[in-house]
């Protein structure tokens, strides 16, 4: 039996309603849609909607944009020259026991060893605690790479098996759970690791699509959606999260009540966004 999905699922929604709205919106289609715990977001960022970069998880969030990065009509665009995201330090994206990394974007160029390009890492500029990038270090490849802190010093990087398309839009997921690193690109497992050390806290900011202090190791490419989550998502999350790219973002029916017609009585008003 064929299944088809609905067309609405893979077509990014215009902006729509107040950011209370939105963040409503997403607390409730995490929940329903992909079984997701609303308060495991910590950072839920539609960057198809241009700016500002605002963060509908509810945590406050927010990123500033830095350097040149511009909104295309699709997305935002990065060109690995001094473009990223800064996001404040905040105790919930701490990233120390379990969490969720899932990006959906394009690079439109190879990695490797000098072109490494950074997608999130926890840094003040001089002090790095971890690091999500495209591409190996020492191979010319696009794989994804993770590599954090543990008591001051770095652990080994941890990749993919295999490497994102090249100039085509596909959705990423780093997951960390308790021990496991684990890899998905379009929504299918790619490869995993093991790892039984603690990341290092730290209160740095966290700095999305570009490098902190390296021009040259930045993303070259779009991005349209960055989310993030305390929790580890589970294969089955991703591949919906992956099937239904933009059903987080739908509006969604919300129930207010009236002033009491009578004691204990209300009456119920459906609004739709």
């Amino acid at each position: 039996m064929a299944i088809f999905l609905r067309h609405s699922h893979n077509v990014k929604p215009v902006r729509w309603g107040s950011e209370a709205d939105i963040q409503y919106a997403i607390a409730k289609n995490s929940e329903k849609i992909y079984g997701v715990d609303p308060d495991s977001n910590v950072l839920v960022m539609p960057l198809f909607w241009g700016f500002p970069c605002l963060d509908y998880s509810g945590k406050q969030n927010h990123g500033t944009p830095v350097g040149g990065v511009a909104y295309d009509g699709q997305g935002l665009d990065f060109d690995r020259t001094d473009d990223k995201i800064i996001v404040p330090h905040n105790a919930n994206l701490s990233l120390t026991t379990n969490w969720t990394f899932l990006m959906v974007l394009r690079t439109d160029i190879t990695a490797g060893v000098s072109s490494n390009q950074q997608l999130a890492a926890k840094t003040d500029g001089t002090d790095f605690n971890y690091s999500l990038a495209i591409g190996t270090y020492g191979a010319a490849d696009r794989k994804i790479a993770v590599n954090y802190k543990s008591g001051g010093t770095w652990q080994g990087e941890y990749n993919s098996n295999s490497s994102i398309p090249l100039a085509e839009k596909c959705s990423i997921c780093h997951v960390k759970n308790g021990s496991n690193f684990l890899f998905y690109i379009n929504g299918s497992a790619d490869g995993s690791a093991n790892d039984t050390e603690v990341p290092d806290t730290n209160i740095h900011p966290l700095h999305l699509f570009g490098h902190a202090t390296a021009a040259s190791r930045g993303l070259d490419g779009g991005v349209w959606s960055c989310i993030i989550s305390n929790s580890a998502y589970t294969a089955e999350q991703i591949a919906l999260f992956y099937a239904r790219k933009w059903d987080l973002y739908r509006r969604v029916g919300r129930t207010y009540y009236s002033v009491a017609a009578a004691p204990s009585v209300y009456i119920p008003q459906i609004m739709i966004f």
